[in-house]
């Protein structure tokens, strides 16, 4: 692998932690979206216990004894950002186009990504130009 993929899924890591590190390692499976166009944006739901769930209504779903405190949720998402400033910055620094949109799908108990898509601006405008959007 080159060191530009390496670095790549570096900050796919880093985004998987982010998310996992808010929930203390109580979810499932975590999904995360993200953008990186003329805004940044970053984004994630859960899988807990069967249940997709929206970041500030985790506590719903976990026990007592374990709530999250849900007041980390801007943090969670300013670090994200982060993670995604850092993606352009490698793509930048290795002459590679960056993602606009990114999704990620994690398996927490089989520790692997179930499904990554990224999305580049110049394949969103040929799709956009061969349906004529």
């Amino acid at each position: 692998m080159t060191q530009f993929e390496d670095k790549f899924m570096e900050v796919q890591a880093s985004m998987i932690s982010l998310a996992l590190e808010y929930v203390q390692d109580q979810a499932d499976k975590v999904y995360i979206y993200a953008i990186a166009d003329s805004l940044y944006s970053f984004n994630l739901f859960y899988e807990i216990k069967g249940n997709v769930v929206h970041k500030h209504l985790v506590n719903n779903f976990l026990p007592d004894d374990s709530q999250v405190d849900i007041g980390l949720q801007s943090i969670l998402l300013r670090e994200g950002i982060k993670d995604v400033e850092n993606m352009i910055e490698i793509c930048q620094e290795y002459g590679r186009e960056h993602p606009t949109e990114m999704w990620l799908v994690y398996d927490v108990q089989k520790k692997t990504g179930l499904k990554v898509a990224i999305v580049m601006k110049d394949v969103m405008t040929r799709m956009k130009n061969c349906f004529h959007v």
